[in-house]
């Protein structure tokens, strides 16, 4: 039996993120302008997007940003594309 209610609630969701998804693009632009290498600051924003991973939002951006931090750090750029996409499997 389907939950339409449920799937309701993660529609909403989803939509939620969405309406979310241009702030963080705001803040990824932010730190790609200005040469940031606050590793804390960069990996708590691809955190972000591996949270939101699962309802498929974001995932242009967790590129974008982790291409840049790849520059920062390649040993944790590839770390955090490894748990992308075990995120995106699930």
């Amino acid at each position: 039996m389907v939950n339409t209610s449920l799937i309701t609630r993660i529609k909403q969701v989803e939509s939620q993120l969405r309406d979310y998804l241009p702030s963080l693009s705001t803040e990824i632009d932010q730190i790609i302008q200005t040469n940031c290498k606050d590793k804390s600051k960069i990996e708590n924003v691809l955190d972000t997007l591996i949270d939101i991973a699962y309802f498929k939002v974001g995932q242009e951006e967790f590129e974008r940003l982790n291409r840049y931090y790849s520059k920062i750090s390649s040993i944790d750029s590839e770390a955090y594309s490894k748990k992308y996409k075990q995120e995106i499997k699930n």
